[in-house]
């Protein structure tokens, strides 16, 4: 019995649950075809069909040899924001080239903006304030004030020294280029100031390639495996290509179906809390029927405190925008799928940001959602080897 509680504790809540998922009705099988498509089916995948779950071992991912490319930011727009803050965020407006982006959004690996542009820079200055209270989470609050100079050329940009100093010029003393991590969560953040600009601006990253001086010296070839591990920062970088092929499902996908509006987000939300619930109490049950009979074997406690973590991880999940949604028939059945981009805080307590394509069916007026592998992927994979 050891034997399957320890398969519980590094399998289940391990890369085996991400690789192959145990959902509603038994296995689920994520593969590429020869399209570069990600399916999700209840059946094997055909013979010499690709796992998309990172490149092999020794290999690593790098961007087109294309032209030089740079990180950017935009103004994510959200409402009940206080006078005088602004949140500014990989996922603001305008959109990027889909061509470059990561997940639909900014790209900190390779940069997701042409270095030869002209766009303003991001430029902060801390002074430690905290936010205003009850209005913006302390996860998402950098104190300071932020301000854009005026449009420069990413090829001017040869060095985070001479961004700073962009800004410092532009502003004075105390003003740099703002960092991708300067909010405490990464991707974006809530600050004070006031940002006219209707473009996305430089931003920079300290632990990724994603600047346009990581790419002035040699190729637009970055190997993402040299870079060093962090805590707070994206997905590690081998998940890149896995990501990409899920973006080009997700179009594939609302490309065949019937353009539809967008659910609800308070009865999007609670579809998902439902089956995000119902998925932890299976994974429970598994667990409970694993241990039944060997109540002293001592890594029980340390089973407990991972389902305690994953049912908080899966509680948190937050649905926060619905990006497009279209309507699907198929055997007299209807079904609203959407680009889905949701918030969570894994079992790390890190918060995570997650794309996913959701699917939604009505039944009696009431919506139930399909379940999420993305959802669970970075619930729990990013922590299975944590203490």
């Amino acid at each position: 019995m050891s034997k399957i509680v320890s398969a519980l504790l590094f399998g289940i809540l391990g890369a085996s649950v991400i690789a192959a998922p145990v959902l509603s009705e038994g296995r689920i099988y994520k593969w590429k075809d020869a399209n570069g498509l990600v399916h999700l089916t209840d059946t094997p995948p055909p013979a010499g069909a690709e796992s998309p779950q990172g490149p092999p071992e020794g290999k690593t991912t790098s961007t087109p040899n294309d032209s030089a490319r740079g990180l950017t930011w935009g103004i994510l727009k959200q409402d009940g924001l206080p006078p005088g803050t602004v949140n500014v965020s990989c996922h603001g407006g305008p959109k990027v080239d889909p061509r470059y982006a990561h997940q639909g959004s900014c790209n900190p690996y390779h940069g997701d903006s042409s270095c030869t542009v002209r766009l303003p820079l991001l430029c902060f200055k801390s002074d430690g304030s905290t936010p205003p209270e009850g209005v913006v989470r302390q996860d998402n609050w950098a104190g300071g004030h932020v301000a854009v100079t005026a449009p420069t050329a990413g090829t001017a940009l040869t060095s985070a020294e001479k961004a700073d100093a962009v800004c410092s010029r532009a502003l004075g003393t105390g003003w740099r280029m703002a960092e991708f991590h300067d909010g405490k969560s990464g991707w974006g953040f809530v600050t004070r100031g006031h940002i006219s600009s209707a473009s996305r601006f430089w931003v920079r990253i300290n632990d990724q390639p994603g600047n346009c001086w990581d790419s002035a010296s040699d190729a637009a070839v970055r190997t993402a495996s040299s870079v060093p591990l962090g805590t707070s920062r994206p997905p590690e970088p081998s998940r890149v290509e896995e990501d990409e092929a899920l973006s080009r499902s997700i179009e594939h996908r609302l490309a065949e179906a019937k353009p539809a509006a967008a659910l609800p987000l308070a009865d999007a939300n609670q579809a998902l809390r439902q089956t995000l619930a119902a998925q932890a109490a299976r994974m429970e049950e598994m667990a409970s029927v694993a241990s039944a009979g060997n109540t002293k074997d001592p890594r029980l406690s340390q089973l407990n405190q991972r389902m305690a973590k994953m049912r908080l991880a899966l509680a948190s999940a937050r649905i926060a925008q619905l990006v497009r949604c279209g309507r699907v028939e198929k055997a007299g059945n209807s079904a609203l799928i959407c680009d889905g981009q949701i918030d969570l805080v894994d079992t790390c307590g890190q918060p995570r940001h997650v794309r996913d394509l959701l699917a939604f069916q009505q039944q009696g007026g009431t919506w139930i959602a399909g379940e999420s592998t993305e959802v669970l992927e970075k619930a729990l994979h990013e922590c299975r080897d944590e203490r």
